[in-house]
């Protein structure tokens, strides 16, 4: 009910009640003048309903004081329900926020976590690789010096292990062309020499003037079947990047030198081509059997 409607029933209430007072009064009164006939009873009921009226005014007073009361608690309570629903909704951004903030360091937590597993696990490969790696080397290197130790036997040529290297070499002394050199060296279990860097074609120079004063050795480079006429490692398929050729060569000076070996010039071992049918001596490598 509102409270305009509230006061407007007070004040009918109280209008009502003064109107059967009165009546209640003129009732008693006509009462009064039968039972005493000649006795005058003087009339109050005028000053009774005015006093009345003046109650009621009071109480309308009041009545209209408790409903301004009543309007301004109202209000108060409607604010404080505003402030109270703006406090809410702050208090659940403020908790949206929290939430947010918290999901975002467990994501952190759990980035910086697989992170470390997977540096560790990283750190683990390696050192396990690492570790695989040396015991493959080592093995390599053991079975190439088995091996190598096993040709030393053969009496038709020299062994060079050449640590620095790490490779074991065997100078034939026999001389044959560069097609039966290849199947004497795969018979051995080796091949026909490879020379792929300056430091291999360095020691390998070194090691040879030590051991022997034979002039020319077989080398597996060849352009036989070459389209481009270039020189390719036939033991690889490889073209030759590194080359250490004498001064002028290669020449094909015979017009059909298409194999390639060491050749001493005055002193100074370098590569020559040369016909592939000419006999010379050969140099066989042993290569891992990975």
């Amino acid at each position: 009910m509102a409270p305009n409607q509230a006061l407007f029933l007070v004040v009918a209430l109280m209008l009502h009640w003064c109107r059967y007072a009165g009546a209640e009064n003129a009732a008693l009164q006509s009462k009064n003048i039968q039972a005493t006939d000649s006795a005058a009873i003087p009339d109050n009921s005028s000053a009774t309903c005015e006093q009345k009226l003046a109650t009621l005014q009071t109480e309308l007073n009041c009545a209209r004081e408790k409903v301004v009361d009543l309007q301004l608690l109202i209000s108060v309570t409607q604010s404080f329900k505003e402030e109270n629903s703006r406090l809410t909704g702050i208090n659940q951004e403020y908790q949206l926020a929290l939430c947010e903030q918290k999901l975002r360091a467990c994501e952190m937590e759990k980035q910086l976590h697989n992170e470390n597993c997977n540096l560790r696990i990283e750190q683990i490969f390696s050192n396990f690789t690492s570790r695989l790696t040396k015991k493959c080397v080592e093995e390599e290197e053991q079975d190439l010096h088995q091996r190598c130790s096993a040709i030393r036997k053969e009496p038709d040529g020299i062994v060079l292990e050449i640590n620095t290297l790490s490779g074991c070499y065997f100078i034939s002394l026999k001389k044959e062309n560069w097609f039966t050199a290849v199947r004497a060296c795969r018979s051995l279990g080796m091949q026909l020499a490879t020379i792929e860097t300056a430091e291999e074609n360095y020691h390998l120079v070194k090691a040879l003037g030590k051991v022997t004063i034979i002039d020319n050795f077989w080398l597996s480079a060849t352009r036989l079947g070459a389209e481009d006429g270039a020189f390719y490692w036939s033991t690889t398929g490889q073209r030759l990047e590194f080359a250490s050729w004498n001064k002028k060569e290669p020449n094909n000076a015979k017009g059909n030198e298409s194999c390639v070996q060491f050749s001493d010039l005055k002193g100074n071992i370098g590569w020559n081509d040369e016909d592939c049918f000419v006999h010379s001596n050969y140099i066989c490598e042993l290569v891992s059997r990975t």
